[in-house]
């Protein structure tokens, strides 16, 4: 697939850690982002799925202890109710970081944000879509997986992690998502 061997220019020139495998046959690239601090593990982590169909599954999500904060909660409820509310009302700007210089910002993707389902309880905003989109805007949809959704994560983490220990309401964390993202 030549969007993966974009994509792993990419990441180089960056100096973005990464690693290459496969998952059930699957070529994948994982990467991982230092330095969000309100995240549970300062990390947050991206892999990309390239299938036989040219069809691009990119997923980001917090690094442990997120999934053992999620897996122990007794707030899924709640979690659940914020989630939607995410998904329905925030809305991610795509931006070059250049001053746009590179490329005027944009909501060219929107990631669906979810609690995965397959026992590992990742809080994952997900983007699934044609290797022939990704050839129309390689580097911004570069730039939205490493810098963008990351980014929408880290300012999030403090709802999302609150409303899951128990030290707000998804009534409140709604609130202050009203009040400081959606500005």
């Amino acid at each position: 697939m030549k969007s993966r061997n974009v994509f792993i220019s990419y990441l180089k020139e960056r100096k973005i850690y990464f690693l290459e495998d496969f998952t059930e046959g699957i070529p994948r690239i994982t990467m991982s982002f230092e330095g969000f601090l309100n995240s549970p593990s300062k990390r947050i982590e991206a892999c990309i799925y390239f299938y036989e169909d040219s069809t691009l599954e990119i997923r980001v999500y917090y690094a442990e202890p997120g999934p053992q904060i999620v897996r122990k909660s007794e707030n899924l409820s709640e979690i659940y109710r914020l989630i939607n509310y995410v998904n329905a009302r925030v809305v991610t700007r795509n931006m070059d970081g250049a001053g746009n210089t590179l490329y005027r910002p944009s909501y060219l993707l929107q990631p669906r944000i979810y609690i995965t389902e397959d026992g590992c309880y990742d809080i994952t905003a997900t983007i699934v879509m044609e290797e022939d989109f990704f050839e129309l805007a390689p580097l911004e949809i570069e730039d939205f997986v490493t810098i963008g959704v990351p980014s929408l994560l880290e300012e999030l983490a403090p709802y999302f992690f609150g409303v899951l220990l128990g030290s707000m309401t998804s009534e409140l964390a709604i609130q202050y998502i009203n009040k400081n993202l959606l500005r």
